[in-house]
């Protein structure tokens, strides 16, 4: 099963690190590609439990395939029937792209050769067209339960930010524990 996890602009490299010590803390035999800001892991591990640790993941879901003209040759059909979606395009390319119009001619072809509803607030279902300069990605995701830190109660100007040391953790390799 392949996953895509788009990290954010901040430590790219540690980012992209992180993603596959997650994978691999998991599943021993995952094997990735990285491109830009795109991690392409191969795995057993679902991509919603990698994603729900990684620090620095901005968008991540299952990886459909790929394609090379959007318009020829993208295969709506591979894509589960949800009663809501939303389309988003991710430029991870040097070349300039209008995003809106991508999205927009996606997301009706997809409106009418499934008959969902587009829910741009609360879709069930998230198409995500992701271009870089080697080769476009098309993948999607449900929504995750989004996670809330903890408050601190106290602050020391010593301390270590959160991000980094959440980073340290992922990176020794640790599974999450599992509650009894």
């Amino acid at each position: 099963m392949q996953s895509f996890f788009v990290v954010s602009g901040e430590n790219v490299e540690l980012a992209k690190d992180e993603i596959i010590s997650i994978s691999k803390s998991y599943d021993k035999n995952t094997s990735y590609k990285s491109d830009s800001k795109l991690v392409i892991t191969n795995s057993n591990i679902p991509w919603s439990k990698i994603a729900q640790r990684g620090t620095f993941v901005r968008t991540s879901g299952k990886l459909v395939g790929t394609f090379s003209d959007l318009f020829s040759e993208l295969d709506l059909s591979l894509l589960h029937k949800a009663e809501t979606f939303a389309c988003r395009a991710i430029s991870l390319s040097s070349k300039r792209l209008n995003l809106a119009d991508i999205e927009r001619t996606v997301g009706t072809a997809i409106k009418q050769t499934s008959g969902a509803k587009v829910s741009l607030s609360n879709p069930v279902l998230t198409v995500h067209l992701i271009f870089t300069d080697s080769q476009n990605y098309l993948g999607y995701s449900t929504k995750l339960p989004e996670q809330k830190r903890p408050k601190k109660v106290f602050k020391s100007p010593s301390e270590l930010h959160w991000k980094l040391g959440r980073v340290m953790v992922n990176l020794a390799g640790q599974r999450k524990r599992s509650s009894v």
